[in-house]
């Protein structure tokens, strides 16, 4: 869906149009298949894929605190709470965590490091998922990205 939405835009992926592609993992470890095809497939496609365990909200939390705790996505969201009580889904929190934003990505290639070195891979807990986000690895468009979430909500 998503190659032909770029099609049907005109992007040229090969001349400097960015697309990308962002997924949560799930402890489901069905749908986790489907998800590693949809991200093969959007590599394939030179769409840039951005993942994130347990969920999106993970990305939100560290712009608040350092986390290698084994959590859900409710117990993610409880946790970002605590910081910005008036969080749900779908809002625009932009605007309240932005100035974090440097502090966001530093906490992301941290924990990305140490799930490096501790040879863990996401999608792989039963009992909890491990938290990771791989959002910063588009460092230079995150607020591209934040802006393209506000628009489409």
């Amino acid at each position: 869906m998503l190659i032909k939405e770029i099609k049907e835009l005109g992007l040229n992926l090969q001349n400097g149009d960015m697309a990308y592609c962002v997924f949560d993992t799930d402890t489901n470890q069905e749908k986790n298949i489907i998800i590693n095809k949809a991200i093969e497939l959007a590599k394939k496609n030179r769409i840039i894929v951005i993942t994130s365990s347990p969920c999106f909200e993970m990305w939100f939390l560290l712009h608040y605190i350092y986390t290698t705790a084994s959590m859900s996505n409710d117990d993610v969201i409880k946790a970002l709470k605590k910081y910005y009580s008036k969080y749900e889904k779908n809002i625009n929190i932009y605007p309240y965590i932005k100035e974090n934003l440097n502090e966001a990505i530093l906490r992301s290639k941290r924990l990305e490091q140490y799930h490096l070195n501790n040879n863990q891979r996401i999608m792989t807990k039963l009992n909890g998922l491990t938290p990771i986000t791989y959002r910063h690895q588009s460092t230079n468009n995150v607020t591209y990205l934040w802006r393209l979430r506000n628009i489409n909500n």
